[in-house]
């Protein structure tokens, strides 16, 4: 049996199912081949574990011989740094909030129902559930991309729920969507062109007429060095650029913008460990500058590791909203499965 990624969209306690299963059917001699970016994952159920980088392999070997840390140093090629987040954000100045928001889903559906909340200035919330729980319909509706069928969405105090997407980028928020080739980028456009989308017609980049080649470029090749995008310069295609260079082409269009709210959508999605790492150092350095990030992302791990707080979201709803300090993975499951917090655990 062959798995790829089969705990992307799973809880906990799922997992643990998965598990249990798969142990079953290796004693009663079934092959399984478990292929995982997640590394406890990978350690937990595997025997041994190959490690391939850059299409080649690195080594095979047992899985008592490796930690976490020992088989992402493997994966990556050096140490991996994490940035730290404080967890203790100190405004309560609210720079993203809705407040009973409902909206249906692309089959005239309700997604989301009632769902009110805020992102403070330098402050990163989180937002956890299993995949179609209105995550991406609510990412939609404050960003301009669906109706909203009731309730409001503010940016810095000013309303913006009837508002244009581009009016509300103009607003100051950037906008990393959950599907990086049919959502972010135009395949067929080059790196520069793909970098500028939504600004092409500012006095930085072309007159009332004509886009500045040589401005445009160079403002390429900058976030190209400083993103670290792997390609053949301002001019390679963005259809052939690997999955991680192409997040990386986004991430630097909008958080180059200096946006005062980041909405990011399954930002880390089949990315790997050192994507992975750099996207959410970038989305931790901006809320450092005074960003209110709202993050949607499936892997607990990485929510528990950058959120201030988490808001769990269940058939549309606010199921619970906690904060890392004050929970664990297990917790965070039961609320996404429809679950309570235990009575002892504190609800903000």
């Amino acid at each position: 049996m062959i798995l790829d990624e089969p705990t992307a969209n799973l809880t906990p306690q799922e997992n643990e199912h998965l598990y249990s299963a798969l142990q079953t059917l290796v004693k009663n001699g079934v092959s399984v081949v478990l292929i995982t970016h997640r590394l406890h994952e990978a350690i937990t159920m595997s025997d041994r574990i190959t490690v391939l980088r850059s299409g080649k392999h690195v080594a095979t070997l047992d899985k008592s011989q490796l930690s976490e840390a020992k088989l992402a140093q493997m994966i990556v090629g050096r140490e991996m740094v994490y940035a730290k987040v404080a967890h203790q954000p100190t405004s309560t100045k609210p720079l993203c909030r809705v407040e009973n928001i409902w909206a249906k889903n692309d089959l005239g559906i309700d997604a989301v129902k009632g769902v009110s909340l805020a992102v403070n200035e330098a402050e990163i919330v989180g937002i956890a559930g299993v995949a179609g729980n209105g995550q991406r319909e609510l990412a939609e509706v404050i960003l301009g991309l669906r109706k909203a069928e009731r309730g409001h969405v503010f940016i810095k105090g000013d309303e913006i729920t009837r508002k244009s997407t581009s009016e509300i980028l103009g607003k100051g928020v950037a906008y990393i969507p959950q599907d990086r080739y049919a959502e972010g980028l135009v395949g067929v456009f080059d790196i520069w062109e793909n970098l500028i989308l939504d600004q092409y017609n500012e006095p930085s980049f072309s007159d009332r007429f004509f886009i500045d080649s040589k401005k445009v470029k160079e403002h390429a090749r900058s976030l190209i060095n400083e993103y670290d995008i792997k390609c053949r310069g301002p001019d390679t295609k963005a259809q052939t650029l690997s999955g991680g260079n192409a997040q990386r082409v986004i991430v630097a269009r909008e958080l180059s913008k200096s946006p005062i709210v980041i909405v990011a959508n399954q930002p880390t999605r089949g990315l790997d460990i050192a994507s992975t790492e750099f996207v959410l150092n970038k989305l931790t350095d901006h809320r450092k500058r005074g960003c209110a990030v709202l993050v949607i992302l499936t892997e607990l791990d990485e929510l528990l590791r950058v959120s201030d707080r988490i808001v769990v979201m269940y058939q549309g709803m606010v199921q619970g909203i906690v904060r890392p300090t004050e929970t664990d993975k297990e917790q965070i499951g039961l609320l996404m499965l429809g679950g309570k917090k235990k009575d002892s655990d504190k609800v903000e």
